[in-house]
């Protein structure tokens, strides 16, 4: 066992459907550099593909488990893909396990990627997926299955991601042809895609897609007059809530402390009201969080269509519906939107978390805003959410006016330790021999 000292960052992602689609895509299956005919890819972010064979009966057994026999633990991908069963292989949908790659090898082309027809599955309302990223591996779990309202009856068009514990949770809507489900096996892969500074750091990210929206609740035409920058629904704050409080529940024990240093959303304001909303349930203090710590709006975190054909989101986007144009900048949107526990009588003090914005990074990497952008902007084709926001960790930590962040972990203990900062110490040094100069009286101990 490796009981050299590691430190940990964790952060709170609040982001979309497709988004968290096309991520999953380019990890799991990986993206070709091909461009697609846009006319074969009509948009809906939470309805793409209706391509479920007719053949297919939702009274069959692997309707909500069709992932059968497959060991986690093998990290033999040939043998993991001889188990996937013949129902994922018809649906065409990537369940998670089965991209599970042996470790240790060092280029793309040293490792296999099964493939069906390579499609991800959807995400509920709220799902909460935990992704571990460092210098050598990707681990992704899902943590909350997330929820989907009674009153929506999707279709078995619909097959969402389910935590493997919660297969029966959701057997009596599956039954009830409200939508299909595919437990989501954990996933362990080498790491090929993310750059990372440092060689003793752990990234943990916990990736909400945000509650249900207003433009989630429309149907048919109304779609397309969907409001700009759609807020969420009573139901979709309810819905984060629920979620905060599943993730502080499976961390009421001595050795599950509930860290969070970093909190990133999307340019798109219910994400950001999904974090301020998730977080409702939690101390007041939350690591090294205070109530004043910002949300940082996060760059190619928006919402967009999920390409099937090669992953490549950013680079195959058409018209952007209104409920993906943001409505906000630096400016205009400087906190997460007031919510109250008495909608009828807004007392000051009944406000939820309501939390400021920072949209500094974002800003920097649009040279101004995802609808105007200024000359020299970065292109989110390039790079993706996660890559940001380890950058944006980075770089904050290199700052040497930041508050210091993160824990020190010690053969499986983590311990509430401060990493030294190479950089302020060196300044520290400077001033006080320049001071030692000027002033030969004042004299500091070091």
């Amino acid at each position: 066992m490796d009981t050299r000292p590691r430190y940990v960052y964790t952060s709170l992602i609040a982001t979309h459907q497709a988004r968290l689609r096309c991520l999953l895509h380019e990890i799991m299956i990986g993206n070709t550099d091909s461009t697609d005919n846009l006319d074969e890819f009509p948009y809906d972010s939470d309805g793409e593909y209706d391509n479920i064979p007719e053949s297919f009966s939702i009274n069959s057994e692997d309707t909500y488990r069709p992932l059968v026999g497959m060991n986690i633990e093998n990290d033999d991908t040939d043998k993991n893909a001889d188990k996937i069963s013949d129902t994922l292989k018809t649906l065409g949908y990537v369940g998670g396990g089965n991209m599970i790659s042996r470790i240790g090898k060092k280029t793309q082309s040293e490792y296999d990627k099964v493939r069906t027809n390579e499609k991800m599955g959807r995400f509920m309302n709220a799902a909460l997926l935990k992704m571990v990223v460092n210098e050598s591996t990707i681990s992704i779990n899902m943590e909350y299955s997330g929820e989907v309202d009674p009153k929506e009856k999707k279709g078995d068009k619909y097959v969402y991601y389910i935590n493997p514990n919660d297969d029966f949770t959701f057997s009596d809507r599956v039954r009830q042809g409200d939508f299909l489900t595919i437990p989501f096996q954990p996933i362990v892969i080498p790491n090929l895609i993310f750059r990372t500074e440092k060689n003793d750091t752990d990234y943990v990210f916990y990736l909400i897609r945000h509650g249900q929206g207003e433009h989630n609740v429309l149907k048919g035409f109304s779609k397309m007059n969907a409001p700009i920058d759609a807020n969420l629904t009573d139901e979709g704050v309810a819905q984060a809530v629920r979620s905060g409080e599943n993730f502080v529940k499976k961390r009421r024990g001595p050795n599950s402390a509930l860290l969070l240093d970093y909190l990133f959303g999307s340019d798109l304001r219910r994400t950001r009201d999904t974090i301020a909303a998730f977080l409702q349930p939690f101390p007041v203090n939350i690591g090294t969080l205070n109530n004043s710590d910002s949300i940082y709006v996060l760059p190619c975190a928006h919402e967009l269509s999920y390409n099937v054909k090669n992953g490549s989101c950013d680079g195959n986007q058409g018209i952007t519906p209104n409920e993906n144009k943001s409505s906000c900048t630096s400016k205009t949107c400087t906190t997460t939107t007031p919510f109250y526990e008495n909608k009828n009588q807004q007392d000051v003090s009944e406000m939820l978390n309501t939390r400021p914005l920072n949209w500094e990074y974002y800003e920097k990497f649009y040279k101004g805003t995802r609808n105007k952008r200024g000359p020299g902007s970065q292109q989110c084709r390039n790079t993706n959410m996660i890559q940001q926001a380890i950058t944006i960790i980075e770089s904050l930590e290199r700052s040497s006016d930041a508050n210091v962040k993160g824990v020190l972990q010690i053969g499986g203990k983590k311990r509430k330790t401060r990493r030294k900062r190479t950089n302020r110490k060196k300044k520290s040094l400077r001033r006080s021999r320049k001071s030692r100069r000027k002033s030969k009286r004042r004299t500091y101990k070091r």
